[in-house]
């Protein structure tokens, strides 16, 4: 309180006045409370009555003088002169921005003063101790931000040659100590902008704060605006054209418009149009070019000339190839003193990546299956964590430097991406955080955590609780199937190894098994879990009776289609099981157990959970044998030349093949067997010639919205886009993969969906379920579609769908529009099993002609 005073009266308005002290400013409130006089007649009059306002002092003590000076008008590519002259020496921070970006974001100028000097309520002040109470609130809260890129190291599928993206035109110069003689600021404006430049200027001092705002317009002589496509491949013909807006006035003659272009693309037709343009009126000209073999963002520079006036603008468009991007692995073993092994793939030398590793240990395979994990380009959960598992491997191995970092992926990424995706249960969702816990991928992530937690690697401690507890109780409920039973085995067997004693889980395990499955679990991996867990309780005749009973995948004659169980998981684990828990019993492993781990990962018959458990699998297996022998690599050129290779020194030497290589040729020392691993990654310069049908057929069609089948369009026109799939030889194919790349010269068309309504009468409820599906998906059609993906991913260039089909067609449309004139190549769309990869269908490759009005 700084004054307060008495006073009476007997009407209904007075005037009083209240002296502030000299050094008041800002803001205050005035309190008045009234008092009905006690001999007052007017008893149906209030006897008290009260009322508050607010009332601010002048801050013209605090305001500083601060003087702007800039060009009233200049050119675009030349330099912007921006003079700050404050009264006094202060901090400066100066801006200019594209108004048209300030408008559409609303914004409003700095005004410190206001903002230091604002109203505040009546000292009321609200707190929390929610964060206290729960330690991983702020996390959360972190968590549920909008942006960010904790996906940032496991995203694909994005086209590595997309185009530059131009950036905006801001300018901010950060803090400035500035005296009163002032300061010049220079700012070069990119020579693509025209418009109108916002310059505000903020001065601090110890005692006064000012601020000074200018605008600049920058102004060329003409404006072009060319539309460039966003991607085409090689082999396409695409239509530019460019506006021309003639910003002049009185000038004369036709205003020359010239296209130039790097390597990457050639003209179809002339690269100069002479045109007539009248001041402040527009036209436009038309190019006409091919892309060439040479992947990357393509430069198009268009120059307009007439006489002393000149303008020039330049645009990129991404030149992608027709395919997706594929990594090819041979892994092979040799016992003789040399070993050739040709290189079977014809690519662009834009991400190409050919690379041999030999080594005395099968580890080495572990490089070329890291490189695998890094180019896989899908993620759900199970595969997040494979590819984490991947990088936590790396952290520990060093002689897997060569391949470390390469996506910059890191277990970090993969902590925070498992944390999003964790329910209030402790599970995890498939795709995202969802009341349905994935179970498999659940256990699977528990023992990332406890890989990477032994490895040194700081893991979030609320993480691993969450799920030790969800592990508990999932391992105590009833296994209604084998693979269920395995599951739980597994589970307890990842409690027992942090050293909690899982004894009711353990119990349910045993009985659910011997009750149910008594037959087939000691022939299971089922078996192999509850060896290991027996092992780590010290029941070891126990552990050994069990574990002497389970065969590998070549002995069993009961392994069905499952999707996280197969030849290739089954020997992985039980080869993990082995050498971790039982490595006396390694010298009993068969050759053709490592054989087929590495005939699997040649012959494509790998997914992300085999690959990653075969890492798991060698390394454990690695750290039980020894490692002799004197290795060498030399590749093989086209001309038949041999040319030896450097190979540094270590377990697993590694060198990088030239794109002359034909063949790689592998040489040892000494008796022992030695083992190599060949890494092809890239794009393929040919897409396939026919249709592919390995157990999926996929039929690829362009329809106008009627439905008719359309091989030309006009610029602006939407169209359809119609995707079938069909399983071939099974009944049903579980969580599949399509990858469907757009043509050139389109985009595609987002849908906003109203959410769905089940309130409404007369509605069919499946309908409303079907709907609400569809709902989630941001494209494709519902009505033209019978097939609702469980997953749909969009980006620039293409579309991934995720989700099972059957015997009967299943059909995806969604809609897309046409931009730029031309003829480009369609891209076959490509399906395959996310864990069998072998079951695979591509669409014929097709043209597409879009055609001006």
């Amino acid at each position: 309180m700084i004054q307060h005073q008495w006073f009476k009266t007997s009407t209904t308005s007075s005037v009083q006045r209240v002296q502030l002290p000299r050094d008041f400013e800002g803001n205050g409130y005035v309190s008045v409370q009234f008092l009905r006089d006690p001999s007052s007649d007017e008893i149906f009059i209030s006897p008290l009555s009260y009322g508050v306002a607010a009332f601010s002092a002048s801050l013209d003590a605090r305001k500083q003088p601060l003087t702007l000076n800039v060009p009233r008008e200049i050119r675009p590519g030349t330099t912007l002169t921006m003079q700050v002259t404050p009264a006094e020496a202060s901090r400066v921070a100066l801006l200019a921005v594209d108004e048209g970006i300030l408008q559409v974001a609303r914004y409003k100028n700095p005004d410190p003063l206001a903002f230091f000097f604002q109203k505040r309520m009546l000292e009321v002040q609200t707190t929390q101790i929610l964060d206290l109470i729960l330690p991983e609130f702020k996390q959360f809260l972190a968590l549920a931000a909008p942006g960010g890129d904790a996906d940032g190291g496991f995203s694909r599928h994005l086209n590595p040659f997309a185009k530059k993206r131009k950036p905006p035109v801001a300018y901010w110069s950060g803090l400035v100590d500035v005296g009163p003689e002032g300061h010049q600021f220079r700012y070069a404006v990119p020579d693509y902008f025209n418009g109108k430049l916002r310059i505000v200027a903020i001065a601090v001092s110890p005692r006064r704060v000012g601020t000074a705002e200018g605008a600049t317009e920058v102004k060329g002589s003409f404006i072009l605006t060319p539309n460039v496509p966003t991607m085409v491949s090689p082999g396409d013909e695409f239509t530019v054209s460019v506006g021309v807006f003639n910003n002049t006035v009185g000038g004369n003659g036709s205003i020359r418009l010239e296209a130039q272009v790097t390597s990457a693309l050639s003209p179809s037709g002339p690269s100069t149009v002479d045109l007539q343009v009248a001041d402040k009126r527009e036209a436009a000209g038309e190019f006409r070019f091919k892309a060439n073999a040479v992947l990357g963002p393509a430069a198009l520079k268009f120059v307009a000339r007439r006489g002393g006036s000149e303008a020039h603008i330049e645009e990129n468009v991404g030149v992608r190839p027709a395919v997706a991007y594929r990594t090819q692995l041979t892994l092979g073993r040799f016992e003789g003193a040399t070993s050739a092994v040709p290189l079977t793939r014809d690519m662009y030398v834009e991400k190409r990546k050919v690379e041999a590793a030999v080594s005395s240990v099968p580890l080495v395979w572990g490089q070329g299956l890291v490189a695998w994990l890094d180019d896989y380009p899908y993620l759900c959960t199970e595969q997040l964590v494979s590819k984490g598992m991947a990088s936590v491997l790396l952290a520990s191995r060093p002689e897997f430097g060569s391949v470390r970092n390469r996506s910059g992926a890191s277990p970090a990424d993969a902590y925070s991406v498992l944390q999003s995706r964790q329910n209030d249960s402790g599970g995890f969702g498939l795709w995202a955080s969802s009341p349905e816990t994935a179970e498999f991928p659940t256990v699977y992530a528990a023992q990332f955590l406890l890989e990477a937690k032994e490895r040194g690697q700081k893991i979030p401690p609320a993480l691993l609780t969450g799920l030790d507890d969800w592990l508990a109780r999932f391992a105590s409920t009833p296994a209604p199937s084998l693979a269920d039973g395995r599951w739980r085995a597994y589970a307890v067997y990842l409690l027992a190894r942090q050293g909690i004693k899982p004894a009711s889980a353990l119990s349910n395990v045993e009985q659910e098994l011997s009750h149910r499955y008594a037959q087939t679990w000691p022939g299971d991996l089922s078996a192999g879990w509850l060896a290991a867990t027996y092992r780590l309780m010290q029941r070891n005749a126990d552990a050994e009776r069990i574990i002497a009973k389970v065969p590998w995948s070549r002995q069993k004659r009961d392994l069905g289609e499952e999707i996280y169980y197969d030849p290739v998981v089954h020997d992985a684990q039980l080869l993990y099981i082995l050498a971790r828990h039982f490595p006396t019993r390694l010298s009993g492993v068969p050759a053709t157990v490592l054989e087929d781990l590495g005939s699997a990962a040649s012959g494509n018959r790998i997914d992300s959970l085999s690959a990653a458990w075969t890492l798991l699998a060698l390394d454990a297996y690695a750290k039980a044998a020894g490692d002799a022998g004197k290795l060498r690599i030399a590749e093989i050129g086209k001309d038949g030349r041999e040319h030896a290779l450097p190979v540094p020194a270590g377990a697993a030497p590694r060198a990088d093949l030239s794109a002359n290589a034909a063949k790689v040729q592998f040489s040892k020392e000494g008796a022992l067997a030695a083992y190599y691993s060949v890494n092809e990654s890239g794009f393929d310069r040919n897409a396939p010639a026919a249709a592919v049908n390995q157990g999926i057929e996929v039929i690829h069609e362009f329809l106008d919205l009627r439905g008719n089948p359309v091989a030309t369009v006009k610029v602006g026109e939407e169209f359809l886009v119609r995707v079938r799939l069909r399983s071939t030889k099974r009944d049903r194919v579980p969580q599949i993969a399509v990858v469907d790349l757009l043509p050139g010269g389109t985009e595609a068309v987002l849908e906003l969906r109203p959410p769905a309504d089940s309130s409404a009468p007369g509605q069919d409820p499946a309908a409303v379920r079907q709907q609400a599906r569809t709902s989630g998906l941001p494209i494709g059609l519902p009505d033209k579609s019978n097939w609702v993906p469980q997953h749909a991913d969009v980006r620039d260039d293409r579309l991934v769908l995720y989700g099972d089909v059957g015997k009967d067609a299943a059909t995806f449309v969604y809609r897309v529009r046409a931009t730029n004139a031309g003829v480009f190549q369609a891209p076959p769309a490509f399906a395959e099993g996310l864990y069998d990869p072998k079951t695979n269908g591509v669409s014929l490759a097709g043209k597409l002609e879009i055609v001006k009005p």
